[in-house]
């Protein structure tokens, strides 16, 4: 599900496009694998979603313009710096140390509805710009 945060990296396939907006800023076309493109290349697509057999093709992904991003390990370190303060606010310091964390009950994990974060005031991000949060 993170296919179109990655696809605006150097490495991953497609063309970059220049002010193709009209406001200076560089595009690559991303093409998730659930859409018609995707299942009509005939790159194995059809398969992994189970509809190689259908008569009808119906998309199950798309495909956008995104923002360049630069490289992906640019993009990775924005990750790994999440997942680092993640483990900070929680009190570990390792994988192994929140594994047996959760196995001893000392860290919980809730899951909670859309409805719960919004009254509870939880910012899951998704109204900000992921170019502000990389850039």
């Amino acid at each position: 599900m993170g296919g179109s945060i990655f696809a605006g990296a150097d490495e991953t396939p497609g063309e970059f496009s220049d002010d193709i907006k009209g406001d200076g800023k560089r595009y690559k076309v991303y093409r998730g694998m659930g859409s018609l493109a995707a299942m009509h290349s005939g790159g194995g697509s059809q398969t992994r979603y189970f509809s190689e057999s259908d008569k009808v093709s119906v998309a199950q992904g798309v495909v956008a313009t995104v923002l360049a991003k630069g490289s992906v390990q640019k993009v990775s370190q924005f990750f790994y710096t999440g997942v680092q303060h993640g483990f900070q606010d929680i009190g570990v310091k390792s994988i192994d140390d929140l594994h047996s964390r959760c196995d001893d009950g000392t860290v919980r994990f809730e899951i909670r509805s859309q409805a719960a974060m919004k009254e509870g005031g939880v910012s899951c991000g998704a109204g900000m710009a992921l170019q502000t949060i990389i850039g």
